[in-house]
Formats: C-alpha cells, sequence, structure tokens
C-alpha cells in the first residue's frame, strides 16, 4: 500500500499522520513537510505537536494515526496496537480502536503484561510458585512452613494456594 497523508484532526493545515505511523508537519508553499522525530514515552513513541497557544502538547503517535485514519475515538474505546507491538504505528495493518478488555487481551498475546514475575511487587518467579504448589501437594506442608522457606508471608502462599494470584502460566504473559 502505498503512504498516504492526511491531516491530523485538531491540527489541521500544522500536522498530518501518514499511514504508516508517521507525523510531520503540514506541507507549505509547495514543499513537503518535515517528519517529526517521536521519542519514547511509557513504551510508546509520542511527538511534540505545537499549533498555538494553547494548542500544544506531546501527544502519542497512534493516537494521531488513529484520529487522522479511523475517525474519532469511539465512546468507551482506546487506541490499540496489533501483534506489531506497541511501535508499530501502521494503520490499519497494527492499529483500531478497541475496548479495554480487547486491549488486555492484545497485551497477553504479545506477552506485554506485568504479570507474575515481570509485576514490580512480585517476590517470588513462577518456578518458586510451582515449587510451592508442589509442596502443597506432596509434601503437604503447611503456609507458614513454605512461606518461611521463601521469605514470604502466610497470606501470599494462601493466595497462592487458593489461586487468587499466580493464576496465569508464562505462556500467558
Amino acid at each position: 500500500m502505498n503512504e498516504m497523508w492526511l491531516p491530523v484532526p485538531g491540527y489541521e493545515g500544522f500536522y498530518e499522520a501518514s499511514n504508516k505511523g508517521l507525523i510531520r508537519s503540514s506541507r507549505r508553499r509547495g514543499t513537503p513537510g518535515r517528519i517529526l522525530r517521536p521519542v519514547i514515552h511509557d513504551g510508546y513513541y509520542q511527538v511534540c505537536l505545537n499549533a498555538g497557544p494553547g494548542n500544544r502538547g506531546s501527544i502519542a503517535v497512534h493516537t494521531l494515526v488513529l484520529l487522522a485514519f479511523a475517525g474519532p475515538r469511539p465512546a468507551g474505546q482506546q487506541a490499540c496496537h496489533g501483534p506489531g507491538g506497541s511501535l508499530d504505528n501502521r494503520w490499519p495493518e497494527n492499529l483500531y480502536w478497541g475496548t479495554p478488555e480487547q486491549n488486555c487481551a492484545d497485551k497477553v498475546r504479545d506477552h506485554v503484561t506485568n504479570r507474575g514475575a515481570r509485576n514490580g511487587n512480585a517476590q517470588l518467579t513462577w518456578v518458586e510458585v510451582c515449587e510451592i504448589r508442589r509442596m502443597f501437594t506432596e509434601n503437604k506442608m503447611s503456609q507458614r512452613a513454605i512461606g518461611k522457606l521463601f521469605g514470604v508471608g502466610d497470606q501470599a502462599i494462601s493466595a497462592i494456594k487458593l489461586g487468587k494470584t499466580w493464576k496465569h502460566g508464562p505462556e500467558n504473559w
């Protein structure tokens, strides 16, 4: 597919988005606009736009591309990335407006969730959790004894035993 450029809604005459995931300043007097250099912030490309007082700021590239090509954000939906990941801003190949549930499913598919050991609060690894579960079933050890072995409290062991935490195996991270 050939690259297409459309005005960014709210920034018409100042900026354009391409279906290949690029943002440029609008063309002036027959010269092509300058492609903006994005920065990565929280795992997404962002660019700084300036269309005068009260109309400037840093905005995610995927949002600008979707606004230009897919139209306004539908109520209750958010920008979602396909299997190309969060830095692939091509439309329609990798971007769409979707529900929060669809976005979460995409993150699981792409292995970018903060489940398991990737969670900043995790005190255990998946291997340790498997060992804890084995100790329950084979050794019939108490929660307190297992907790002491792994350096976590009784409540953490109980939550693992009851399936409240560590519900998803590494294949779903």
